[in-house]
């Protein structure tokens, strides 16, 4: 059965006690200013549709020539996993009543229906500069449990944002540990200030200049809250022990 999808951080975050000085500092973060933005879920064109579906082949190069952001195969391998996942649900008949939907979400790579993808505007150098960030919002394959991988020790511990199930990280540093390091650099992304509109709060978001790099990012926070374990990123982990961990909770 579907899953609930996790939590953005909008609502029940945790707050820590404060000195007066760090208070007033947060006080004045939390101000309206004229940086917010205001996101909305991007309605794609079909040009961008096919673009994006170019993304999630199910397979990867070669590696010979020099790496750019657009090589990043977060896509790719989420694609694999879903695929992977399905085509064992349909060989062990594990929902006969869900078959003609496993198969069909085991062959699309890239379906719209499976993520919100928002955008807004700002003000560049050169005109308006639209920048971009992306939620994985599928329930196809089953959120793994975050308990068993947390852990005390030292050196072993998942961030915050994973084991309070916030969708995405906000603080940039999370960001980036998203990716492996010879893409870090690479990627072109700034912090905004945010109101929620659920709520009215004011938060953070890292959007991309590309969106193709939204969805690529997209796909790797969900592949990082999915299989780090506090010691390896997604990224570290083979794609062997990816398809244990999903298949094993299909069977549970």
């Amino acid at each position: 059965s579907p899953r609930r999808r996790p939590s953005d951080g909008r609502k029940n975050q945790a707050q820590n006690p404060q000195s007066s000085t760090s208070k007033r500092k947060q006080r004045r973060r939390k101000e309206p200013s004229d940086g917010f933005v205001n996101p909305d879920i991007r309605v794609l064109k079909e040009d961008q549709v096919q673009s994006l579906k170019r993304l999630f082949a199910q397979g990867l190069g070669a590696g010979e020539a020099e790496l750019t952001a657009a090589d990043l195969p977060s896509t790719n391998i989420l694609s694999m996993v879903v695929k992977g996942f399905c085509e064992f649900i349909i060989e062990h008949n594990l929902m006969p009543e869900d078959r003609t939907f496993m198969e069909q979400a085991g062959k699309e790579g890239f379906n719209v229906d499976d993520w919100e993808i928002f955008s807004f505007e700002t003000e560049g150098k050169s005109g308006r500069d639209v920048w971009y960030f992306a939620d994985y919002v599928s329930s196809v394959v089953p959120f793994l449990p975050v308990e068993p991988r947390c852990s005390n020790k030292k050196g072993n511990r998942l961030p915050k944002w994973i084991k309070k199930s916030f969708v995405r990280p906000h603080a940039p540093t999370d960001v980036m540990a998203c990716v492996p390091p010879d893409f870090s650099n690479m990627i072109e992304s700034k912090v905004f200030p945010l109101r929620l509109p659920t709520t009215g709060k004011h938060g953070q978001v890292v959007a991309f200049s590309s969106l193709e790099t939204a969805v690529k990012m997209g796909a790797a926070y969900w592949m990082e809250r999915q299989f780090a374990d506090g010691k390896r990123h997604w990224y570290q982990v083979p794609m062997d022990q990816m398809m244990d961990k999903v298949t094993q909770s299909a069977q549970l």
